[in-house]
């Protein structure tokens, strides 16, 4: 203050400029704080073994650089912290006054954190293991090395009624007005859904699980839930899904010492089992160690991005040589700057022999045709099956 009041007269002043005296207006001032800390705190929070020499010589900086006042009693150091340094007191909190651990962290800074050795912790005890945590990964690393993709859905559904469902004072959306009583209705869209992209996907079935708590009046609990849908409807597709579903519940029940069909509690749906998971844990064994649980680590995805615009699907049957392998075929076909099919499949194939004894193998492919920039027409993808007839016909193959 007295520099800034020199500087100014000095360079706008005159012999008829006045300065008054000093005032200082400090409505609440910042009060000092004392903190007491003796030798053996300090060196067990440091973890090391200071000698009261260091800790002297330490503290006799802070006095003569910084204004703090040491006064050594009864085998403590009593430390007046001035006001400047409120980062070493609480002002916060039932709490208010200076903070021996801050202090002594100060001190530490100043011997070098350099000089001290990191110490492993001393392991207490082991840890408790969660059951539910432990029964959660063990099913997600069995379905998802089985193929199976885990969702994760909304709580939030449309429909409900007083009783069954707790209804949301101020949902988020008029169409998300209640909390799900169980998995089962946004579970089972999802799963539709997603067979509508199978041909994408170059999928013969979708395979989807979830775990996510449920709602009722005054109960809240866990579910899990899994289901399979064949790509298409037929009585093949129907089956094999059938056969699927009833193979990964088989694999299940196994490991988990439990039929889960048994405990179905949404048995209107083929292919779909939905269980009360957390009653389900108390038929589970405890677990030991979670090192039963083998976690499988990540393969070396490539991740493309993902187009905005629907796909087209396409197929086209042909008779080939008896010894043209279908990776040749189709490299024939779509080779070249077809680049709108994202996706083929050889989904049929059977050797036919003709009346004159010669012999050509029947291959079915399904091409999905996809642009990254617009939605496709049937004009162009109609163009683009005209010209992979003629290669075909080029190579004496004939289209069925």
């Amino acid at each position: 203050m007295d520099t800034l009041t020199k500087l100014i007269v000095d360079l706008a002043g005159s012999p008829e400029t006045l300065v008054s005296k000093k005032t200082d207006v400090y409505p609440d001032p910042q009060k000092s704080y004392k903190i007491s800390v003796s030798l053996s705190e300090i060196n067990k929070v440091l973890g090391i073994t200071l000698a009261e020499t260091d800790v002297d010589r330490i503290l006799g900086l802070y006095e003569k650089h910084a204004d703090f006042v040491v006064v050594k009693k009864g085998g403590k150091y009593e430390i007046t912290v001035p006001p400047e340094r409120i980062d070493l007191i609480c002002i916060h909190g039932p709490y208010t006054g200076g903070v021996k651990e801050d202090i002594i962290e100060e001190i530490g800074r100043v011997y070098g954190y350099d000089k001290i050795s990191p110490k492993a912790l001393k392991k207490e005890k082991e840890p408790n293991i969660n059951k539910r945590l432990y029964y959660t990964e063990l099913i997600r690393e069995l379905l998802t090395g089985e193929g199976y993709s885990e969702v994760l859905n909304y709580s939030f559904v449309e429909e409900g009624n007083e009783k069954e469902n707790v209804e949301i004072l101020n949902p988020l959306a008029e169409n998300k007005r209640f909390i799900r009583k169980d998995l089962a209705t946004n579970f089972l869209a999802k799963l539709d859904s997603n067979v509508r992209n199978a041909d994408l996907l170059g999928l013969d079935f979708i395979k989807i699980f979830e775990f996510g708590n449920v709602f009722k009046p005054g109960d809240e609990h866990n579910n899990f839930a899994i289901g399979v849908a064949p790509r298409d409807n037929s009585k093949k597709g129907e089956k094999d899904a059938k056969t699927e579903f009833e193979r990964i519940t088989k694999m299940l029940g196994s490991v988990l010492g439990v039929d889960i069909v048994s405990k179905n509690i949404k048995g209107d749906r083929p292919n779909y089992c939905e269980v009360d998971f957390t009653s389900l844990l108390a038929d589970f064994s405890e677990p030991k160690s979670y090192d039963d649980i083998k976690i499988s680590k990540p393969a070396n995805v490539l991740y493309s991005k993902i187009s905005p615009f629907p796909f087209i699907v396409r197929d086209i049957a042909l008779f080939v040589g008896e010894n043209d392998k279908p990776e040749y075929v189709v490299g024939v076909l779509i080779g070249g700057d077809e680049s709108l099919i994202v996706r083929t499949k050889l989904f049929d194939t059977f050797l036919k022999t003709f009346a004159d004894g010669s012999k050509k193998m029947s291959y079915a492919f399904r091409f999905v045709f996809q642009s990254h920039d617009k939605t496709l027409t049937n004009e162009e993808v109609n163009l683009i099956m005209d010209r992979i007839s003629k290669k075909a016909s080029q190579k004496g193959w004939q289209v069925r």
